[in-house]
């Protein structure tokens, strides 16, 4: 078996890194869970037993190591002589590995990886001419593979760029995996999820659209449940916080947001990652558009990233600015999974079988 180190800074990188821990031994790998005593700024998201035992508990061979920085990352690795290192988007969390000394697998979030393609140095921290790139990455679809490389290979048509291409595969998502881990035959019949995002992103028209929403729902007797940020808190008027399902808790694996958009009938974003979890899902959503985020505003997605595909489809529909209309209409969209994962065929085992051909 092959000895292969697995990276969590907290709680959230289990989406990413959880499932791939999970199954490692069956594809041939002893993992290292290498995990971060504490997630400094955010102690929300500090790593706990419950975690570490939910993802690794079945495993016959395995070493979890909690370390405090990372150069003590580092020096476990060298002192165990591993070699090849999985994480999430390494060109932004992990980029003090040395590549050259390290194979480092990078496991791509959706959208968000599409930032470190832009010629933003700010947003890229790859494109500063050094060459820094993860020995391979993996992305959820083609549609993204092929969209990160036309944007990298763009940002990097200057005079002073030293170009190489990046070695990609795309065979799927370790987030959708997280759909084995947890009762899919418990949902909600006729209701709606809304995953908050920060409060300023969106315009006061339609803050109220959700608030005329949510007394929609509880007139109509329509469950509605929100999940919120711990970082970004989101202010509903006290009249209704005692009469939807708010949380704001996180529980890595299986994690949250993908338990409460398959439980739910129709889920509410704001160009956020989890529509790409709903298109999976073959769950209706409703986009609300974006004033004001951390790379840019309005329709950036769109118009930047070529994603029409996730947020603008037979599913996912932008708001037509009346949310209750929304979503009525929306409780007449469906369609079949996009792939019938089990515990023996799925997106996990592909990239876990994938890196071993690699090693081997």
């Amino acid at each position: 078996m092959k000895n292969v180190a697995f990276l969590a800074k907290g709680k959230t990188f289990f989406k990413a890194i959880g499932p791939l821990v999970y199954f490692s031994n069956n594809a041939g790998i002893i993992p290292h869970l290498i995990c971060y005593r504490e997630r400094r700024g955010k102690s929300y998201d500090n790593i706990d037993n419950n975690l570490i035992q939910n993802c690794s508990s079945k495993l016959d061979h395995k070493r979890v190591v909690f370390v405090d920085s990372d150069s003590d990352l580092v020096k476990y690795l060298e002192n165990q002589n591993i070699e090849n290192v999985v994480c999430q988007d390494p060109q932004h969390h992990f980029r003090f590995l040395d590549n050259n000394k390290f194979r480092i697998f990078s496991i791509a979030i959706f959208s968000d990886t599409l930032h470190y393609a832009l010629g933003n140095p700010s947003l890229n921290p790859s494109n500063t001419g050094d060459g820094w790139q993860p020995y391979k990455t993996y992305f959820s679809d083609k549609s993204i593979e092929s969209k990160f490389h036309e944007m990298y290979e763009n940002s990097q048509k200057r005079p002073d760029a030293e170009f190489k291409r990046w070695n990609t595969s795309a065979l799927g998502s370790p987030y959708f995996d997280h759909l084995l881990f947890f009762d899919n035959n418990e949902w909600f019949d006729k209701s709606v999820l809304f995953l908050m995002p920060p409060q300023d992103s969106i315009s006061d028209e339609n803050k109220h659209q959700i608030n005329l929403l949510i007394e929609y729902c509880i007139n109509e007797n329509i469950r509605f449940l929100a999940k919120g940020r711990k970082k970004t808190y989101w202010k509903v008027p006290t009249v209704f916080v005692k009469k939807i399902h708010f949380t704001d808790d996180e529980s890595g694996f299986p994690y949250s947001s993908i338990q409460l958009i398959r439980r739910t009938s129709v889920h509410i974003t704001a160009y956020g990652t989890s529509a790409f979890e709903s298109n999976f899902l073959g769950k209706p959503a409703i986009n609300i558009p974006v004033i004001k985020s951390s790379v840019g505003i309005g329709n950036y997605y769109l118009s930047t990233y070529g994603l029409d595909n996730v947020f603008n489809n037979d599913l996912c529909k932008p708001s037509t600015g009346d949310l209750i209309e929304d979503f009525k209409s929306a409780l007449k969209r469906s369609s079949p999974q996009k792939r019938n994962i089990t515990f023996e065929d799925n997106n996990s085992l592909d990239i876990l079988r994938d890196i071993v051909s690699e090693i081997s």
